[in-house]
């Protein structure tokens, strides 16, 4: 039993660092917007992939949140969350 509780913990530590995660994806997409170089398709294929990772991350860290009783969501921005 030590040792699941010692799985979990480590789970929830790793999940602590991805906070911040999202806000990398913006800064991918800020970026690629901006870049003057290279295809218009390679930068927004570049955009669009950091803009789906970024949003899964998003909702992610706001369900962990929620389960950590950092935050307290209503039931139906909690549903919205899990379903996507």
């Amino acid at each position: 039993i030590g040792l699941l509780v010692l799985s979990g913990a480590v789970g929830q530590g790793r999940k602590l660092f991805r906070v911040g995660k999202p806000l990398e994806h913006a800064q991918t997409i800020w970026t690629s917007l901006l870049e003057e170089e290279g295809e218009v398709a390679v930068r927004a294929g570049k955009g669009l992939k950091a803009l789906g990772y970024g949003g899964w991350l998003l909702l992610d860290m706001l369900q962990w949140l929620q389960t950590v009783k950092v935050i307290n969501l209503n039931a139906e921005s909690l549903s919205w969350i899990n379903y996507y």
